[in-house]
This record gives C-alpha cells, structure tokens and sequence, in this order.
C-alpha cells in the first residue's frame, strides 16, 4: 500500500463547496492540520488508503470526524463518494471538504457518471478522495477513469490497478469498462453538469440493499462483540437491528419492489426476511448460540443472492 505521510501543516483552499445541495465555487481556511495514522500506517478513519499521485486518493467510506480531519490535513478539498449511502456531510462541512455524489453499480461504470466523477476532480483546486463503501470495487473504478483522463493512465495501468485495489474479478462490468474507457473529449467535458450535487437521494431496491447493509454491518459489530452493544455505537441495539434488517425485506415485499425480480431472487428475500426475525428473537431472548446459528445462515443467504444478482 503506498501511504505518503505529510509533516507540514497546510493551509487549504475550498475549491468546490455546497449550497442547497449542489457543489458551488467558495472560499475557505481550514485550521493547520496534521495526518494522524494507525499501527497499520493507514490515516485514521480511511480504510484501505492510496495514493496514486500528489492529488488522487482512494480509499474506503470516511469513519468519523478524523477520517475528515485527516482528509483535510492531506490537502483534500473534493470527496467523490461513488457509494448509495449518503455522505457525511456535517463532517466534511467541518474541515472544509465538499462531495460529489455519483453513485454506480457494481455492473458497469456508466460514461455519464465518469464525466461527472472527472468533472467534480477537474474543477478541485486541491486533492481528491474517491470511495465507495468499501473501497475496494466501485470506488477504485471511479478513481481509474478519472486517472486515464487526468493523468494519462492508459488502459493496461488502469487495469492494473483495478487488481493492485482487490478489485474483484467477479464484477466484470468494472473491468470491462475501464478497460474500454475512452478520455472524454473537450465537447464531453463542456457539456458535464456545472452543478454535482453533494447527495443523491436513491429509490426503490437501490436505496433497500444500502440499508441493509448497514443494518447488516451493525449486526456484525455487534456479533464480533459478543452480541453485546458496539462500545463505539451505544446507539446500536442487536434486536434492534435484526428486526429493522426484517421489517425491510417484508416492506419491499408489500411495496412490491420484488416484483421485477425472477422467482429465485424473490424466494432469498423472503428466506432473508425470516431469518432475521428468528435472530430478533434468538436475540431477545439472549440465547447467543442460537443467535451466532441464525447470523450465519443469513450471511450465507447475503451471500448467495449477491453471487447471483449483485452484478
């Protein structure tokens, strides 16, 4: 993993900022600032961090205030969050930062959207942090289009470092289409969007799948603990979370979002549906074993529906 480490406090400029939802010209001085790191090296809060040049940096979902702070005293001034969930706007606001909200598939990075994750990185007057959940799939694709255009990147190195991110080979949309991705021509680039708005409001069975994995996320917190509540999330109650995680799935169902979806899928819904409400109830009633037997059947449930329809 490269990690630069940056020793001198920087003064940062806000080259894109906010109001009413969309990213705007403004100007800003964040406080001096130092890069803070785990015993692992990574910038606290910011998940599996690259560089790739003195103003592209990837990563995962910022955690925290710090992960923002961090950001920040880096020389960040543009996050590009390619993730459903929505940013966390309050923190970013803080240290000065501002988002493009372009969220993408697991199934291809649409040439629209590459304009506007370029665009959004074109028109920063400091650094910029791209992520997606994880920081491992579609947030390293975002950041590959934007390194061919600005960078000259060519398409083999963009391949490349789609794999150097772990990047799975099983979302073939990603590798295809960096592969094939073709620089925006200035005409492509002039007629992008002036406006990218800092939060994009997902509907339907995109907006479902975002919310259950953070109730999922929650759960595994949770479990890792002994079931007990997450130390760092007092807010995170495991019964809680298991019935939120089944309320959703019953709810899709009467809303009907399932119905465009083959008989297999509807079937994982609704095997999903009810093992998580016997993990509510195997929570409730403080019987952990029972409880660790459910979470592991549902995890593989997760697992199967994404193998067959993630991408």
């Amino acid at each position: 993993m490269c990690v630069m480490r940056y020793g001198t406090p920087l003064l940062l400029l806000v080259a894109i900022g906010c109001t009413s939802g969309s990213m705007e010209a403004k100007t800003g001085a964040a406080p001096a600032l130092t890069v803070s790191y785990t015993d692992a090296g990574e910038p606290e809060g910011l998940e599996r961090f690259r560089q790739w040049s003195d103003t592209l940096f990837q990563g995962a979902q910022p955690k925290g205030e710090i992960a923002f702070r961090n950001l920040a005293a880096m020389g960040v001034t543009t996050v590009i969050s390619v993730d459903g969930a929505a940013p966390d706007l309050a923190n970013a606001h803080k240290y000065g930062l501002v988002y493009a909200h372009v969220p993408i598939g697991y199934d291809a990075v649409p040439r629209e959207a590459a304009i506007r994750m370029i665009e959004a990185a074109r028109r920063s007057k400091g650094a910029v942090y791209v992520h997606c959940h994880h920081g491992k799939h579609r947030g390293p694709a975002g950041m590959m289009a934007i390194r061919m255009t600005l960078d000259g990147t060519t398409a083999d190195d963009a391949v490349a470092g789609l794999k150097l991110s772990g990047t799975s080979p099983k979302y073939e949309g990603l590798y295809r289409d960096i592969a094939a991705f073709q620089v925006p021509s200035g005409d492509e680039l002039a007629k992008a969007p002036k406006t990218i708005p800092e939060r994009v409001m997902p509907d339907g069975m995109v907006a479902l799948m975002i919310t259950v994995t953070e109730r999922w996320e929650n759960l595994g917190q949770s479990r890792k603990e002994g079931w007990k509540v997450p130390a760092d999330s007092p807010d995170v109650s495991p019964p809680h979370e298991a019935r939120m995680l089944w309320e959703l799935y019953r709810e899709s169902n009467r809303l009907g979002q399932w119905k465009s979806y083959d008989e297999d899928f509807r079937d994982q819904m609704a095997e999903g549906e009810q093992l998580a409400m016997k993990l509510e109830q195997a929570l409730r009633a403080n019987e952990h074993n029972l409880a660790k037997q459910h979470y592991k059947a549902l995890k593989a449930n997760c697992n199967s529906c994404h193998a067959a329809y993630r991408n």
